[in-house]
């Protein structure tokens, strides 16, 4: 494609030359037909190439996706086990936060008052295992 690019440029160029000095072309009507035909030939060459290659790339993602199905499966409940066990311990961190709090004990530890805070920290993990479908 580059050397047929090349080709038409350059008589494009020497048509335009002669023009430009009131001389007929040197570039004939052949030599002009060739160029144009490879030009062409080269294009629909390319043009099957890109689809073999997306037909290649297509084949490819779905054998990945194929291949990666158990793993992506395993890690999805993983951490849906993580995301239940530390929403579990959150509320009860918040609970024995509040617990402190009705009791009037002395200053409530920080680490009951975060709880409530860390589950807003659960919420874009929520959002995207949601978003995947990995959310029930």
């Amino acid at each position: 494609m580059a050397s047929a690019s090349v080709r038409m440029r350059a008589a494009e160029k020497k048509d335009a030359d002669a023009k430009n000095l009131g001389r007929p072309s040197e570039v004939s009507a052949k030599e002009m037909s060739e160029v144009i035909a490879d030009m062409e030939r080269c294009s629909k060459t390319e043009a099957e190439a890109q689809e073999s290659l997306g037909r290649i790339l297509e084949h490819r993602r779905k054998a990945v996706q194929i291949e990666m199905a158990d793993v992506v499966g395993e890690f999805a409940e993983t951490i849906k086990r993580k995301v239940a066990e530390l929403d579990a311990l959150l509320a009860l961190g918040t609970s024995v936060g509040d617990s402190y709090h009705r009791g009037r004990h002395l200053k409530t530890p920080e680490i009951f008052t975060a709880c409530p805070l860390l589950k807003n920290y659960l919420r874009p993990m929520r959002a995207a295992m949601q978003r995947s479908g990995l959310a029930k």
